[in-house]
């Protein structure tokens, strides 16, 4: 068969792109307000309203899981007759909208008030069902066949108290105190979530100090109540991954055929539409004493989006696979439809075993294949094939597929220590900072008070008790003074930043939430390994890639070579969407994706790079090296973005659901929309993810909630494409008259490049390119992918 087909086409291109016996005191420490902790609450959240707006106290509570609190106010609460004034309420988030169960007593004969869990406390793990023998040997009250009087696994809650705890008086506004839970083990795994090489999911964290086994359990979260009081084991291990099994094999044509993978994740509850539960995946580290508190959770939902379920019955190359047959070799497949577990359906290119490939003596050529991250194997036969010329034709179906695969490849962040014992840091933590920058880490007692963006978010009472920001040489982002204040301090590189007149520092989760934002959202802080930090201190340990001398020349570098090509690329009157277009097309153009640093980075789990790498993952690759993985590709857009006055945050998430990758979100007249600048750098198909909605990009682009602060995530939604590249060019079309536009750029310039819906498939793309080559009277080669569509007869 010839290489170049009349009236047909030779080349196809798809691709579906891409965290009840003890008693205890409060422990006295500074209090400094925070308003606002529950300014957005409505009634069902309790009492904490408008009105009884919550403040951190400053305070934290270290409680056994089965520990009551006790607080000696010398009276009798309710002796003025009035029971329903509130006395101390808990929750299981710093918002302050899922109330737990507690109940409530007062002693008359000590005068002390009793605070208790109710029942099970949060996520107790049931010892019933299929994993009933891998629990019998284990004790602890964190199983719900224990103790009915347990604060459960999760890791810390927030006790409200609305009267003052020594004379039992109403507050003047009641106080928000961390209640943290002591739990058996120390350290809760970090759980990360990725899918193995052939599609199944796989949970996967660093080994926890002391643990013998670790359970994976599912967890039903709703908006009204919160996490459930009880969590059910679906897996256990002894290591430090968890892979989900397939459940069911058939056979087909003597060859075995996974017809259900993941199944787990795609039962029927889940895929109701009226389900109104979220479902969360998470591990706890257990010995034989106990366990720790729960992990970081990943939510089903998201991951059902990236599992691969099954074949797609309406696809017609699911009878190509399983027949395994192909009329030629430019004809063999390039994808095939995949049914993920919500339902949706993807193209998956195809892996082809070229390297050994075989040719029988009858001129048959046999060649094992797989889609892409599934269990789905084949072998195609090709019959009558050219000798002479096969080896060619293979090579160009090598490069089709190649050019299916698209760029990702982030790290997962530093190592990350948050411990109550009195330890120093890490042996490998910086050492203190210089001593000029001593005076720069203290808070600024006359610097101006910096303005929140809304009006809602939390401020200070005081705004004299709060260190200032100081933005040095470099502007420090956060969507609070909280993060704000990090970002400003990792800046200048501080190996040791105080957080000591922030009171909701002894909230861990409150901490790594304003941290993961000023980490993410500042592209100038160039690296950073790890951090410690112990809430009785206060003192926030950082490691960072490099030291602070090579810190400022680097970022002096890249400060530079931004001003140089903004001067270059912007010029006076430009709009916010041709500036965009500027800075993506010059990184398009002058940056280099690092295969190398990825793989080193996939090599490593994706928990770190080797050294030399190290600048592959910042501002500095891109800008200054002319090479870098996504990080540095969506820090450069932000760092360029910064310095043309164009409003813009980096994201963070997955590509495809699979490997870890960050991209961008710009402003573009008011609306945010969704940039990879990495995957537009693309020879092939040039800018298909330029200014895509959330809704365009889902299952491509798997945000995640690290790169702003919680209660953000949501300011940065994009709900239209108006402004996509192909639509503002003049180049979408819908499927029915798309052919029509091609032929007629075929006929007068050779080769076309058009968009159409993003669901285009295989089957759909065959057919628009076989009229167009009927329009045209030429032959064609060419591909589609996201709905683009490349055609030439070059």
């Amino acid at each position: 068969m010839k290489n170049r087909l009349k009236r047909g086409v030779a080349i196809v291109l798809a691709v579906s792109m891409m965290s009840a016996t003890g008693c205890h005191k409060i422990e006295n420490s500074e209090k400094v307000g925070l308003k606002g902790v529950a300014d957005t609450q409505s009634e069902e959240s309790g009492t904490a309203d408008d009105q009884s707006a919550a403040v951190y106290s400053g305070n934290k509570m270290v409680v056994k899981r089965d520990e009551i609190l006790e607080f000696d106010i010398g009276c009798n609460p309710w002796a003025d007759g009035d029971v329903d004034k509130p006395l101390f309420e808990v929750y299981q988030d710093a918002g302050l909208k899922h109330k737990v169960d507690v109940n409530i007593s007062y002693d008359y004969e000590t005068g002390k008030v009793a605070v208790n869990p109710y029942g099970y406390g949060v996520g107790r793990i049931r010892t019933s069902g299929e994993f009933i023998d891998e629990l019998s040997d284990l004790q602890g009250t964190y199983l719900s066949d224990g103790s009915e009087q347990s604060w459960g696994t999760l890791s810390q809650y927030y006790l409200v108290t609305y009267i003052d705890t020594t004379t039992g008086e109403q507050l003047e506004k009641p106080e928000l105190t961390v209640l943290e839970i002591d739990s058996e083990i120390d350290n809760a795994p970090k759980v990360n979530f990725s899918q193995t090489d052939d599609g199944m999911a796989r949970l996967y964290w660093k080994d926890v100090e002391g643990a013998e086994q670790y359970l994976v359990y599912k967890l039903k979260y709703s908006e009204e109540e919160g996490y459930d009081t009880s969590a059910t084991v679906i897996g256990t291990t002894d290591t430090n991954e968890w892979i989900c099994e397939p459940n069911t094999v058939d056979y087909v044509d003597e060859k075995d055929v996974v017809t259900s993978m993941n199944l787990i994740f795609a039962g029927d509850a889940m895929k109701d539409p009226d389900y109104d539960e979220e479902v969360y995946i998470g591990v706890i580290a257990v010995d034989s004493t106990g366990s720790s508190a729960m992990s970081n959770m990943q939510e089903v939902d998201t991951m059902r989006a990236t599992l691969p379920f099954s074949l797609d019955d309406e696809d017609e190359n699911k009878e190509a696979f399983i027949n395994g047959k192909a009329d030629s070799i430019m004809t063999l497949p390039s994808t095939v439809g995949i049914e993920m577990c919500n339902e949706d359906t993807v193209q998956k290119p195809f892996v082809y075993d070229f390297d050994n490939c075989t040719v029988t003596e009858d001129g048959v050529l046999e060649i094992a294949a797989y889609p892409d991250g599934t269990q789905y194997k084949t072998t195609f036969r090709v019959e009558d094939i050219d000798k002479s010329t096969y080896k060619d034709e293979l090579a160009r179906v090598k490069e089709r597929q190649d050019a299916l695969f698209k760029k990702g490849g982030d790290t997962l962040g530093p190592d990350v220590t948050i411990t109550d014992d009195e330890e120093t840091p890490a042996e490998d933590a910086e050492e203190e900072a210089p001593a000029e920058d001593a005076e720069e880490e203290a808070p600024a007692e006359d610097a101006e008070p910096q303005a929140e963006e809304e009006d809602d978010k939390p401020q200070a009472e005081d705004e004299d008790d709060k260190p200032q920001v100081q933005n040095d040489k470099y502007e420090a982002y956060g969507n609070s003074d909280f993060s704000k204040y990090i970002a400003s301090e990792m800046l200048k590189t501080n190996s040791e930043i105080n957080l000591d007149q922030f009171p909701e520092a002894v909230d861990k989760e409150a901490l790594l939430d304003a941290f993961y934002e000023a980490k993410n959202q500042n592209p100038m802080i160039l690296g950073i390994q790890a951090l410690s930090y112990n809430p009785d201190d206060k003192i926030l340990y950082v490691e960072y890639d490099y030291d602070p001398e090579t810190t400022a020349k680097k970022q002096e570098e890249v400060a530079a070579k931004a001003q140089e090509v903004v001067s270059e690329i912007i010029t006076d009157g430009m709009s916010d969407l041709e500036k965009e277009i500027a800075i993506n097309d010059y990184l398009c153009k002058n940056g280099e994706y690092d295969d190398a640093a990825c793989e080193n980075a996939k090599k490593n789990d994706f928990y770190g790079v080797d050294e030399k790498f190290y600048d592959s993952f910042t501002a500095y690759g891109i800008l200054v090296n002319g090479v870098g993985v996504c990080a540095s590709y969506s820090a450069d857009f932000k760092v360029l973005a910064d310095a043309a006055g164009l409003e813009s945050r980096i994201v963070t998430g997955t590509l495809e659901g699979d490997l870890p990758h960050a991209w961008n979100k710009v402003k573009i007249d008011g609306q945010w929309c969704i940039i990879d600048p990495t995957n537009n750098d693309n020879d092939s198909m040039k800018n298909g993810l330029f200014n895509l909605s959330d809704e365009a990009s889902n299952g491509v682009l798997v945000q995640d909630d690290e790169f702003v602060l919680d209660l953000n995530v949501g300011d940065y939604a994009a709900p239209d494409d108006d402004k996509e590249y192909y639509h503002i060019n003049n180049k979408f079309f819908s499927k029915e008259e798309i052919a029509t536009k091609l032929a007629e750029e075929i006929k007068s310039e050779g080769s076309a490049m058009l968009r159409t819906d993003y669901d285009l498939n295989e089957n759909e793309f065959y057919e628009i390119a076989q009229d167009v080559a009927q329009q045209a009277d030429t032959d064609l080669s060419g591909g589609y992918w996201f709905g683009m569509v490349y055609l030439t007869n070059k």
